[in-house]
């Protein structure tokens, strides 16, 4: 359970004994749901001075028997970047069945599922943290995920093992991380390849890199670029993702060098020296600017053999 819910049961209740108005997430519609309907039982007498602390008791005694326990989150460590960033971004790429409250995960980039209202992700309908700034506010909004939920405790447990086992099956595929940590002259440009060959130039909700600071912004585009490798479903649409920045990526590395390498050279030449050189570049199948170069060299040294 998560660290915030005692003081937020606290407050809540507070403000319904004051008659003001409240902040309307899942926790605190579950707070209201619970004292409106009797569902929380107690043997106290209820005085003025204690209400508070007495309805507060009863609904962590009922929120601790029906919600998930610390233990059941000891397996998202928080030394694990990746592992967290993998279970925050599928918590918050799910969404709910219109006709109940069950969850399903959309593990793919378009996130396409047929029966799901895509309109509001059940993340968004808990009113959690759109974009925590970092990885432990990240494992608090898990947390807050399933205590906001109101479902049964069997089913977050299932909704969790069904995370896990998800985890279990990819948490041993490094290729990504190998590839990034290879080339991290690329980090940058292979997120921008990412946006506009495979999200359509659309950046998914979940993605937040510009509004971080400078010296971050490297590692938050390479984790980027990791939880998108991981919540690719199919083995082979990860193989692809990988192959393509890899392929791509080459090319990208070897315009680099090139530009590095060289230098632009502008002149005017005669027109029938112009047709020369495109004879000369058709004979050889060469560039316009090897045959330059060619040319240059051959010239150079045979000034200097003649010396």
């Amino acid at each position: 359970m998560s660290d915030v819910v005692e003081k937020t049961i606290r407050d809540s209740v507070i403000s319904i004994i004051n008659k003001q108005p409240i902040f309307q997430n899942g926790l605190l519609s579950l707070v209201i749901g619970y004292i409106s309907n009797g569902l929380i039982h107690h043997t106290e007498q209820l005085t003025e001075s204690n209400i508070a602390d007495v309805i507060t008791r009863a609904l962590m005694q009922y929120f601790y028997k029906n919600t998930l326990k610390d233990d059941d989150f000891n397996w998202i460590s928080i030394n694990n970047p990746r592992i967290v960033n993998f279970v925050w971004a599928s918590l918050r790429n799910s969404y709910l069945y219109p006709t109940k409250n069950n969850i399903a995960i959309i593990f793919d980039l378009e996130y396409g599922h047929a029966g799901t209202n895509r309109s509001q992700t059940a993340y968004q309908a808990m009113n959690l943290e759109k974009n925590p700034p970092n990885l432990e506010s990240k494992l608090e909004c898990i947390k807050l995920f399933f205590d906001s939920w109101g479902e049964p405790l069997a089913s977050q447990k299932s909704l969790m093992e069904s995370i896990k086992t998800r985890w279990d099956n990819i948490k041993n595929s490094s290729e990504i991380i190998d590839w990034l940590n290879k080339n991290e002259e690329l980090t940058t440009w292979a997120w921008s390849y990412i946006v506009e060959n495979m999200l359509n130039k659309s950046i998914p909700e979940w993605v937040n890199i510009s509004n971080s600071e400078k010296r971050d912004i490297e590692q938050k585009t390479k984790d980027t670029i990791i939880t998108m490798y991981d919540l690719l479903f199919r083995e082979t649409d990860r193989k692809l993702f990988k192959s393509q920045l890899s392929k791509n990526g080459s090319q990208q590395k070897y315009r680099i060098k090139e530009k590095a390498n060289t230098k632009v050279l502008n002149l005017n030449v005669s027109i029938e020296t112009k047709i020369n050189l495109e004879k000369i570049k058709k004979i050889k199948n060469k560039s316009m600017k090897q045959i330059i170069e060619e040319l240059i060299n051959e010239e150079l040294n045979r000034i200097s053999t003649c010396r």
